[in-house]
């Protein structure tokens, strides 16, 4: 039998969020002062150099102004004073190949909430999902440990279609976006071709302005021929959906910055579609790209991601970000504006007996939902990156930073049914990467 799901208290969202507003071409970030500051020094001396972008830790040459407004409407719904944060663009850029992260000094770490995609939520009622959903990233909010929560988007569980609960990315996101106040809100990674992406742009819209200027966009070209084919979408060979990959992300950048988009491509034609009112974030939501496609995919992400994701080995991770550099030489793009991140299963335990209790653990109960399969994922945890104890896990973290990996998305196959992995993880491995 599964353990028993923990029940965890409600908690209410304060209504005081972080709000955008675009004046005279530029855009004002505006922090409650009774929440805490998200990337906003509370110093008005700060220069350039101590002020990093909120959004991944860089300056990237942008000129910062504060200042405190005065009473009355400025003071905002419960009299508080606020504190704005105009931001204006240096496009000057340096070019320099791929070094240890210029920018970000620590590690930055991420939490993927279970959603049944990976037979991660089965024995639990579905009436009992949401709960234990939202509690795991009520628990993430709460904490300092995590800059991130993450979901998948997929139609159908792995690692095989047997019909378990896979909640719809999208829709956990709106619904985290309302009920979390700190965390980033992130998709590993959203399929391109599952949505029209004007239609994509402004869903994510909603859902940045919901959460305060939260969301991430991790998007990518897909790979899952059984859904792809099964809700009808055919399944294009890898160029194509490579191709409308690129054609969507210039969809988004029209959408996000000028409210309208026209576009006359191959894969996709929108002519003059509408989003208003823009995401908080200027811009629109960082743009992760995923998958390490060597001549197609990271040529997209040198040209428009703020985030890369792919192998995370540590050889894998080193040849990848390579080439990544290269396609940025290319294109005179400085190769440190793109935060490097990967996706790790960790198996953690105090010591190499609890290590192999948890992994008993994974492989029994893979057994018990796709008994044909369990071996194979079992091995692909028990050879996992991120597998052993506190201290073993951090060592190989701090030789994957080196190799310039700085935000580590990190999945517990355990998590709805008992968090003591990803409490150790929390109290041991976090601390040591700050």
């Amino acid at each position: 039998m599964h353990p028993l799901v923990r029940q965890h208290r409600k908690r209410t969202r304060s209504p005081v969020g972080e709000h955008r507003e675009r004046v005279q071409g530029v855009s004002a970030v505006v922090a409650g002062a009774d929440e805490p500051d998200h990337g906003c020094s509370p110093h008005p001396t700060a220069t350039i150099d101590q002020l990093p972008d909120h959004r991944t830790g860089q300056t990237e040459g942008r000129t910062v102004h504060e200042l405190t407004l005065g009473s009355g409407r400025e003071q905002g719904l419960l009299g508080l004073s606020y504190l704005v944060r105009v931001v204006s663009e240096d496009h000057t850029r340096h070019h320099a190949p791929f070094t240890q992260d210029r920018y970000v000094r620590t590690m930055r770490f991420g939490l993927f909430i279970p959603q049944g995609w990976r037979q991660d939520l089965t024995g639990i009622d579905a009436t009992e999902h949401w709960a234990v959903m939202h509690g795991l990233a009520q628990h993430a909010d709460d904490g300092d440990a995590w800059e991130s929560i993450w979901v998948y988007d997929h139609f159908h569980a792995v690692p095989e279609p047997n019909g378990e609960a896979t909640h719809e990315a999208w829709s956990l996101i709106s619904a985290y976006a309302a009920s979390t106040r700190r965390v980033r809100l992130g998709q590993m990674c959203t399929c391109m071709s599952y949505r029209n992406p004007a239609y994509l742009a402004k869903v994510a819209a909603t859902a940045d302005i919901i959460s305060g200027g939260r969301v991430e966009m991790g998007i990518g070209a897909g790979w899952y021929e059984h859904e792809w084919r099964a809700y009808g979408y055919g399944f294009p060979r890898a160029g194509e959906r490579i191709a409308a990959l690129e054609e969507g992300v210039q969809i988004f950048r029209q959408m996000w910055n000028d409210g309208t988009a026209t576009l006359d491509g191959t894969h996709y034609q929108v002519a003059g579609a509408q989003l208003s009112p823009l995401p908080l974030q200027v811009g629109g939501p960082p743009l992760w790209i995923a998958g390490g496609g060597e001549r197609k995919t990271l040529r997209i992400a040198a040209q428009y991601a703020r985030y890369t994701n792919f192998d995370g080995t540590i050889d894998g991770f080193t040849h990848k970000s390579e080439v990544l550099a290269g396609h940025c030489a290319d294109l005179g793009r400085d190769p440190s504006e793109i935060t490097r991140s990967a996706n790790y299963n960790v198996v953690i335990g105090e010591t190499a007996a609890d290590v192999a209790d948890r992994l008993a653990w994974i492989g029994d109960h893979y057994r018990r939902t796709v008994p044909a399969k369990a071996d194979g994922v079992l091995e692909e945890f028990r050879t996992g990156t991120l597998v052993g104890t506190p201290e073993q896990i951090v060592e190989t973290l701090h030789t994957l930073e080196a190799a310039g990996m700085t935000y580590a998305i990190t999945y517990f196959a355990e998590a709805a049914y008992d968090r003591s992995g990803i409490e150790l993880f929390e109290q041991q491995v976090v601390p040591a990467l700050r």
